[in-house]
């Protein structure tokens, strides 16, 4: 484990500019364009919105790592929650991410895994808060998805994970729930819940993680 120091730069991606408003209005970084993409700087953070979706995070780490010379990643913001005995805008520390949509069994492999590699990625944790396992998907959940009871869904995390891995280079990834899936009310949910987890989730980086010193 190794602390943040001054010659480190960390490098946050996120899904939407909402999600990084607080972050960008507290800091008063600078925006930037590079490849299509809004990033906002100062001398210690960068934020790169990266827009929904596995491609588009994917690249984005990429160019946090090798075109921004970032040293450290954060991915933060809201995701979905597959069960119910958690509450929305709840905060957890992600333990293992999965791509959700790989699916290899007709070739011997487990569901979930690349034939080059592990099921999961093991992230490294914050112990200040809960855990839960996050599985990444550009699909919505529905009645006939395949997803595990009590874990969290998104679009961005395994990828700025695997990227991160590629690099070998330290990845912390935090969620907040927006919306409960088994309910199907999925935009209604988000509607009336999404302010409130951006601003759990934005208060806690900003003044736990980022002010606090992060430990990778």
């Amino acid at each position: 484990m190794e602390h943040i120091v001054n010659e480190d730069i960390l490098g946050i991606v996120v899904a939407m500019t909402i999600e990084a408003e607080p972050l960008i209005e507290y800091y008063k970084l600078e925006k930037n364009n590079i490849k299509g993409f809004s990033y906002y700087v100062n001398h210690k953070i960068k934020i790169i919105i990266s827009g929904v979706g596995v491609i588009n995070s994917t690249l984005a780490t990429y160019i946090l790592l090798n075109d921004l010379n970032c040293t450290h990643i954060i991915n933060y913001g809201v995701a979905g929650f597959t069960g119910d005995v958690h509450h929305h805008c709840e905060i957890f520390t992600i333990n293992k991410v999965y791509k959700r949509d790989i699916n290899f069994t007709a070739l011997g492999y487990e569901l979930y895994q690349f034939p080059d590699k592990p099921k999961y990625i093991q992230l490294q944790t914050d112990n200040r808060l809960p855990m839960l396992d996050c599985y990444t998907s550009d699909e919505y959940i529905g009645p006939k998805s395949r997803v595990p009871n009590n874990v969290l869904v998104d679009m961005e995390g395994y990828c700025v994970a695997h990227i991160c891995e590629r690099y070998q280079t330290s990845c912390m990834i935090y969620k907040s729930i927006s919306d409960n899936t088994p309910d199907h009310d999925t935009q209604g949910q988000i509607d009336a819940h999404l302010t409130n987890a951006i601003e759990m989730i934005s208060n806690f980086i900003i003044h736990e993680v980022i002010e606090r010193g992060v430990t990778f």
